[in-house]
């Protein structure tokens, strides 16, 4: 079994946390708009602590937000997940 850490911090120091702890890897939570949208605005460095320590991002959970409404896709939305 892998063991990792759900945290919101994928910064050097976040993924230094995971590295101190033994654990193997982190899993970003993106729960609003912003939290996206700051992740989002760092990708070239949570790639580089990624390669920096080995720790993979295993995944991006995002709870309680919805890309539909009335059954039709809100185009805003889904390009938010696609980035």
């Amino acid at each position: 079994m892998r063991l990792g850490r759900i945290q919101n911090d994928y910064s050097a120091s976040g993924f230094d946390k995971v590295v101190s702890e033994g654990l193997e890897f982190i899993e970003i939570c993106c729960n609003s708009h912003d939290d996206a949208e700051a992740l989002s605005d760092s990708i070239g460095s949570v790639k580089e602590q990624i390669l920096r320590t080995g720790i993979p991002v295993s995944c991006i959970g995002r709870w309680n937000h919805s890309v539909a409404q009335g059954g039709a896709l809100i185009p805003e939305r889904v390009a938010g997940y696609e980035r």
